[in-house]
């Protein structure tokens, strides 16, 4: 596969995810949050088993040894952050915008670069600190225009919270790609092991009703949606386009979730978009066109 195949795939990643801000802010006045990523990520586990059986079956064929078992430790570990990382979102949403939800989760791109240092040994460039900071101006506008945010919130800290383990997540899933382990396998293990932690969480911790108000039609569609089309697809594009590109390139492409996340919120929930978010929203495909495009603009130019 070559880059630009790998960052389109990204972009397909983003745009889905851009929904879930909105579908999920939704989906809060009838389930718990735990019963929501339990409910998403089961779904999500048995399409996955359902199409890729194959690769699925030599991967269980390889747990029987402990090699086999250490070559899928990150895997695992994988599931693991995304059962906390998507808890705290989904707590968050809960008290928030879903546009401020959608700028808080973009502060992933901070701490990537750092996580990146830790596997690579290599240096962050001023360039990349530069673009980061840019697109981080953007995004800010997007979610606040000029003013400063009026208060911090509960849901802003869970949010918070959730971008660095994403930051992190962002970089391992790229590790795991390196060494051979299919996109298939990766996302299968971390669909299956945050849906069994999420009901184990909620059956030993949690005492609110899984189902808070009857189920409608939109209600089975939407998660539908969120499992297959927002889940199984999106992870999937991420873990095979993440083998081509670094953490730190994908970490800024992912920052067009937050414009994809604003016309969703209008379209869906009729939550208005200003002049800022658009001058944010330029700003940001600016800083895509220049990390993704410019440096092989600049090199045929001087060929």
């Amino acid at each position: 596969m070559n880059s630009k195949k790998a960052y389109l795939l990204l972009v397909m990643a983003t745009f889905f995810w851009g929904t879930t801000f909105s579908l999920t802010k939704y989906l809060t006045d009838y389930f718990s949050t735990l019963s929501m990523i339990a409910i998403r990520f089961f779904i999500a586990t048995v399409v996955t088993w359902l199409v890729y059986q194959r690769p699925l079956k030599a991967s269980l064929i390889k747990l029987k040894t402990m090699e086999g078992i250490k070559q899928h430790q990150n895997v695992f570990m994988l599931g693991v952050l995304n059962v906390v990382a998507i808890l705290m979102q989904t707590e968050g949403v809960r008290e928030i915008p879903a546009t401020n939800s959608g700028f808080i989760t973009s502060l992933a791109i901070i701490f990537v670069p750092f996580f990146e240092v830790i596997y690579t040994k290599r240096p962050i460039s001023g360039k990349i600190i530069g673009v980061i900071i840019i697109a981080l101006g953007g995004v800010y506008l997007m979610s606040f225009g000029w003013a400063l945010p009026q208060q911090i919130l509960k849901g802003d800290l869970y949010t918070l919270l959730s971008a660095l383990i994403y930051s992190y997540y962002i970089v391992l899933v790229t590790v795991i790609a390196k060494q051979g382990i299919s996109a298939q396998v990766m996302m299968f293990w971390n669909f299956l092991i945050t849906s069994v932690l999420t009901v184990m969480v909620a059956l030993f911790y949690v005492h609110d009703p899984w189902i808070l108000r009857p189920l409608d039609y939109n209600t089975i569609l939407i998660f539908l949606f969120l499992s297959v089309v927002a889940t199984v697809v999106p992870y999937l594009c991420m873990g095979l386009g993440q083998k081509e590109v670094t953490p730190t390139k994908a970490a800024i492409i992912y920052l067009l979730e937050p414009i994809f996340a604003a016309i969703i919120a209008m379209l869906f929930i009729h939550e208005t978009i200003t002049l800022m978010q658009l001058i944010g929203a330029a700003i940001i495909l600016s800083v895509q066109f220049y990390s993704v495009l410019g440096p092989a603009f600049i090199k045929h130019k001087n060929c």
